[in-house]
């Protein structure tokens, strides 16, 4: 009995071609910052999967990052996998936005964290985002590599508390300047949000919170701390604080899904053209949008 790849390799040989292209898997795990980031005796800290419609001629794509915050249950790849206690998975949505047109055909990567990763003042402390988008780059390798100019990182809860650590890392990078930074119901500390409405280190900033849960955080004084701040200095790009207000059981965690969707299509157009335009300035920069309440 013919096994499925020889079933393949046969029907293809009957039709006149005996060469059978699998292409790449659409998931790959890789090292980064093992010894650092994960327990004893787990390795592959990093994961990546890549959406449809990607082509395998070593082009540049765009890279969406997803941090996790604190996570008790010591999962890798939060984000990239089925969490039986929460909607973890990104997959499904990204899917969606790019079978639907509305996100070009992309890579979306996670950091992990099992070590300490209930701690939020020990979560990717120190880590390198120039050295996980090169692991990424090596993992993606020879079928795509990432395009440097198109790169989104999206940090969740504790990892968009500390200025000094987590996803904000990111906004210190040296080999790239990320396209959007993506604050998703982070601590709001008004000693963050200077940083974040004036930050050169990405193009456009994108702070979204909800009050269902965790409500004890001190929003008004953030909102008060990052409206000065645009009133003294604002760097070309978006500053969005955007609230939401979720039917959700764990609003929480369902914002991360909420916030790609809408926002996720503004900073990463499918259309080239308009992205290239919107990004040498060609097109006026979309104005301030302060939703916080």
């Amino acid at each position: 009995m013919l096994g499925p790849l020889s079933f393949v390799a046969s029907v293809a040989f009957a039709l006149g071609s005996a060469e059978v292209t699998l292409g790449p898997p659409r998931e790959v795990e890789f090292p980064f910052e093992d010894d650092l980031r994960l327990l004893p005796g787990e390795s592959n800290a990093g994961k990546l999967w890549r959406s449809h419609g990607l082509h395998d001629d070593g082009s540049a794509v765009p890279l969406v990052v997803f941090v996790h915050g604190i996570i008790f249950d010591g999962q890798r790849h939060h984000w990239l996998t089925v969490d039986p206690a929460g909607p973890w998975d990104a997959r499904p949505f990204m899917d969606a936005l790019v079978d639907d047109g509305a996100l070009p055909p992309l890579v979306v990567a996670v950091p992990s964290q099992t070590r300490d990763a209930t701690d939020p003042s020990k979560l990717f402390v120190g880590i390198d985002f120039d050295a996980f988008v090169n692991a990424v780059d090596t993992a993606l390798a020879p079928h795509q590599r990432v395009d440097r100019s198109r790169i989104v990182v999206l940090g969740h809860s504790g990892s968009a508390c500390d200025p000094d650590s987590g996803a904000f890392a990111a906004l210190h990078a040296k080999t790239f300047t990320p396209r959007a930074f993506i604050a998703v119901d982070g601590c709001l500390a008004a000693s963050g949000a200077r940083l974040l409405a004036t930050t050169t280190g990405a193009r456009d900033v994108i702070v979204a919170y909800q009050q269902q849960i965790w409500s004890e955080r001190p929003f008004f004084e953030f909102k008060s701390a990052f409206e000065r701040s645009l009133e003294q200095t604002w760097p070309h790009g978006l500053r969005i604080l955007d609230h939401n207000e979720l039917a959700s059981e764990n609003a929480h965690l369902a914002l991360v899904e909420v916030t790609a969707r809408r926002w996720l299509p503004v900073v990463l157009p499918p259309d080239r053209l308009a992205w290239t335009a919107y990004m040498t300035g060609e097109l006026p920069s979309l104005p301030v949008l302060s939703s916080l309440l």
